[in-house]
């Protein structure tokens, strides 16, 4: 997978309100919010919250990873803007239900999104953080 079939930003237009960004970068560099070395995904907070509802509507006892739940409760990162690391198990986790919930569904549930090409693109990014073996962070800003 390559990062320029990728594209990165679906908060433009929505200045000023709730933005996620998720922040990658290799495991063997520091972490800094502002680097040039980070390769950020940005998306307004509404299409975030669209993904993670039909997420968590289709699963079944199962635990959520930590991320999705401190936004869910309004906790931990979604008060501080900093950004928290998402664990490898929960990224592979949020890459499996993107897939099985969203992007493989036999009905065709595409016009529920506000967009789905922002679903599309951000899964694309996962997997390329997974396949790079990069660390993923996620901030509320």
């Amino acid at each position: 997978m390559y990062l320029e079939n990728i594209q990165f930003d679906f908060y433009k237009g929505f200045e000023g309100e709730d933005e996620i960004r998720f922040y990658a970068n290799p495991k063997d560099v520091l972490f800094k919010q502002n680097d040039k070395g980070i390769i950020l995904f940005r998306l307004w907070d509404a299409y975030f919250s669209q993904i993670i509802d039909e997420l968590i509507s289709n699963i079944e006892n199962e635990v959520l990873p930590k991320f999705i739940i401190d936004y869910n409760t309004l906790e931990g990162w979604t008060w501080n803007n900093e950004a928290v690391l998402i664990l490898e198990e929960e990224i592979n986790w949020f890459i499996e239900k993107i897939e099985s919930t969203i992007l493989n569904r036999e009905e065709n549930i595409k016009d529920q999104f506000w967009s789905f090409e922002c679903i599309i693109n951000l899964h694309s990014y996962l997997k390329f953080v997974k396949e790079n073996d990069l660390e993923l962070r996620i901030s509320k800003e």
